[in-house]
């Protein structure tokens, strides 16, 4: 934990003392937590404890101390053609979560914010191997059309949990190979994308994935990619065994268990 000063310790003791007796519905009122919601708003004491807040009584409403069952039935059908799911890890140790668009299966908006959550929860669970607060998000825009593309309602309640009850949990967001018709959309969604993480994302053209000294292949490592991206990886994702694995194993370690 990096060193606080005065007023950023008084904020801190605020927040310990705001939610001690609090229940974090599945996630942990320590001071990681505690830190991570004051870096959001700036070490405003009032402002970071509403927003934590807001992230308990939305964890509670989706009963996320105890999802994984009572999702089970959702997960089998949103995750089956792998367009979520957590494999490997960059080279400072952060889960790498891969989005492809083009494997859209459902357009249910119950079932995508369920597939969602449930792969950023599993991504935090991976964390704790590597010891890192935050996730690497590397999306595939291969095949990406207006008959895979979410709806404004989905994609702007995925913008609202990933900044509002996930933040500082995002290290970076490569989006590979978007074609034209998504800078359309991201300009229409931008707005609602806050500028600390809108620093983040990083497109990535067709041209620039063909430099294989790119950002995506420096900071993330050929070696902990898939082949789609340009990497070493080229085993195919299955959902079944994703699923069944142990919750704080990403794709790779749960094929590790199978040999």
């Amino acid at each position: 934990m990096a060193e606080l000063n005065e007023k950023q310790a008084a904020a801190l003791e605020v927040l310990r003392t705001s939610f001690a007796e609090k229940d974090g519905h599945g996630m942990p009122l320590d001071d990681k937590t505690l830190l991570r919601y004051l870096r959001a708003r700036s070490f405003d004491a009032e402002k970071a404890s509403k927003m934590l807040q807001a992230t308990l009584e939305w964890r509670e409403k989706l009963n996320l101390s105890d999802f994984r069952e009572s999702w089970k039935e959702t997960m089998q059908v949103e995750n089956a053609t792998g367009k979520t799911y957590i494999r490997g890890y960059d080279k400072l140790g952060h889960p790498i979560l891969i989005m492809r668009p083009k494997y859209e299966n459902t357009n249910n908006h119950e079932g995508n914010i369920r597939n969602l959550v449930y792969t950023m929860e599993r991504a935090v669970a991976c964390m704790a191997k590597t010891g890192v607060e935050k996730v690497c998000l590397v999306i595939d825009y291969d095949g990406y059309s207006i008959f895979n593309a979410p709806p404004m309602k989905t994609s702007r309640e995925v913008l609202s949990i990933l900044q509002d009850h996930y933040p500082e949990r995002l290290y970076r967001a490569y989006c590979v190979k978007p074609p034209m018709i998504f800078y359309g959309f991201y300009r229409v969604i931008s707005p609602f994308i806050d500028p600390v993480t809108a620093e983040k994302v990083v497109m990535l053209t067709s041209s620039v994935m063909n430099d294989p000294n790119n950002q995506l292949h420096r900071e993330v490592g050929i070696e902990n990619l898939e082949a789609a991206f340009g990497g070493s990886e080229s085993r195919p994702f299955v959902s079944q065994v994703y699923l069944d694995g142990d919750f704080h194993d990403d794709f790779n370690a749960c094929l590790a268990k199978l040999s």
